[in-house]
């Protein structure tokens, strides 16, 4: 009786944890992003951003001129500072905005050390939905984590 019970807890603990790793893809409006004081005291005005905004412009990261880059932070739990967000209140949507802004300086830093002037076909997505827009950034959200993943091209200008 013990192994069917035994058998019984796990399958369901295994249930259970799938549909808690489970990471919904959400979008939010990239010039609301950008018009945070975050994104004005953390990115340089000196490199250009410019977004995708068809899919045809999607970038896969096989050149050496492709980057792909990912920023991850936990999530604020029932009202708990984390020290990524001073801010014990922080809403999904804002987490993901400055999740978004630190995807771009992480982008930015890049084009410093490649001498490059402009970041070009931004697109966002995640693992493989890339989504090219210029209005609008996708962001993962896990039941512990937030997620950006950005793809860019340098531009010498």
């Amino acid at each position: 009786m013990k192994p069917l019970r035994l058998l019984l807890v796990s399958v369901m603990a295994l249930f259970a944890t799938g549909h808690a790793l489970a990471t919904d893809l959400v979008t939010y409006p990239i010039a609301e992003a950008l018009a945070m004081q975050a994104a004005r005291d953390k990115l340089d005005p000196q490199i250009q951003l410019n977004f995708a905004r068809q899919a045809s412009e999607v970038v896969r990261g096989n050149r050496r001129d492709e980057w792909r880059v990912v920023a991850r932070n936990r999530r604020p739990v029932n009202g708990v500072s984390h020290t990524a967000f001073p801010e014990s209140q922080m809403t999904e949507k804002e987490v993901c905005q400055l999740t978004f802004v630190q995807a771009l300086k992480d982008l930015q830093n890049k084009a410093r050390v490649a001498g490059v002037q402009s970041v070009e076909q931004i697109t966002s997505g995640w693992a493989q939905n890339d989504m090219a827009s210029d209005s609008l950034f996708t962001c993962a959200v896990g039941v512990a984590t937030i997620g950006i993943q950005l793809r860019a091209r340098a531009q010498q200008r």
